[in-house]
């Protein structure tokens, strides 16, 4: 006999199947047809009162809600409603998550319901990945600093080298779906912080050997952070009007990245912590929380887009000098404690 938590969340399964059947086809014959069962046994399952089994639901799930019939959108991808795992960077490789990441925007793009919450501490990665030589710096950074990878155990940040990674050709698609999805985003100015320390960390090292290609970083960073800026202003993304942007700023420090992709069939959240566990596989009930978690940070932010010029420009501009700052640091003479005090303790 099935819980009556569990039984809700099965009966609210076979909501999301039945609305996703053509209005001229009978959604029990149809789903006998895919189960290989009788009707009479569908509507046991459709009520509650026969729990579905792991392969009824992968087989539902590809019929009815996947975007590609034939083949399931990623690991990201809920499997049963009542669980979630941990994926560790160690069994799921880093350009294997951009290509699942992929998949799971595709799937949100085609679902004009589609919405994405995101807040935390460190930049998003999909707004970064519209920049290809931030990008190809937080690759490099990825397996050097956190997955201590061997590959770059004596290896100096090359502009030239990094950009030819095929990683690339995933990241700028995924920008391309971020800018077509509608978001409500929560920065502070930690969310610059991190990646400018680590900007400053990396050259004061030497694993950044020229000038010049600090320079570059920062500069993309500025960039980003002035298109970060007009599409708050405009409150949608790029020239798309139907992707409406709505960003707040709120500057509590969070120990992890939160994001969750709402759509009409499921939600996909992803938890970064500390770069190392990087993506997190989360129920449909485990995302809500996680999204209303996201918009009462945005309640209690500061409204960033539209009308409201003057938050909007002080934010901005304390990012811009948090830059400049930057600029100027000493990689001889600075050490990490000075670097962090200076971004992390202007007023």
């Amino acid at each position: 006999m099935l819980s009556n938590n569990s039984q809700k969340k099965q009966i609210a399964f076979f909501e999301r199947i039945k609305s996703s059947i053509d209005t001229s086809l009978s959604p029990i014959s149809e789903i006998a047809r895919v189960l290989n069962v009788t009707e009479s046994s569908v509507y046991r399952r459709v009520r509650g009162q026969k729990m579905i089994d792991f392969d009824e639901y992968t087989f539902l799930e590809e019929a009815f809600l996947s975007v590609n019939k034939n083949e399931a959108r990623s690991f990201l991808t809920p499997i049963l409603p009542m669980e979630y795992s941990k994926v560790s960077h160690k069994m799921y490789p880093p350009i294997e998550q951009k290509m699942d990441i992929l998949k799971e925007l595709k799937h949100a793009d085609a679902d004009l319901s589609s919405m994405l919450y995101y807040c935390a501490k460190d930049l998003s990665i999909f707004r970064m990945y519209a920049f290809q030589k931030l990008t190809a710096f937080h690759n490099y950074w990825i397996h050097k600093m956190v997955l201590k990878s061997n590959s770059h155990d004596d290896k100096l940040f090359n502009f030239e080298e990094e950009l030819k990674s095929p990683d690339l050709a995933i990241t700028d698609q995924i920008a391309k779906y971020y800018n077509s999805i509608s978001s409500v985003e929560v920065w502070g100015l930690d969310s610059f912080n991190s990646t400018l320390y680590v900007i400053a960390d990396c050259y004061r090292k030497g694993y950044i050997t020229s000038f010049a290609d600090f320079d570059t970083l920062l500069k993309e960073l500025k960039a980003l952070a002035t298109q970060m800026e007009r599409d708050a202003e405009k409150g949608y993304k790029g020239d798309n009007r139907a992707a409406k942007f709505n960003l707040y700023q709120h500057n509590l420090h969070r120990y992890n990245d939160f994001t969750v992709i709402d759509m009409h069939d499921t939600k996909v959240s992803y938890i970064q912590q500390n770069r190392k566990d990087i993506l997190m596989l989360n129920n449909i009930y485990f995302g809500n929380d996680l999204q209303q978690s996201i918009e009462n940070a945005a309640a209690d932010g500061v409204c960033l887009s539209a009308q409201n010029a003057a938050n909007r420009k002080h934010y901005f501009k304390e990012i811009d000098i948090r830059i400049q700052l930057a600029s100027k640091i000493d990689p001889h003479s600075s050490s990490a404690i000075v670097i962090a005090g200076i971004i992390d303790s202007i007023n």
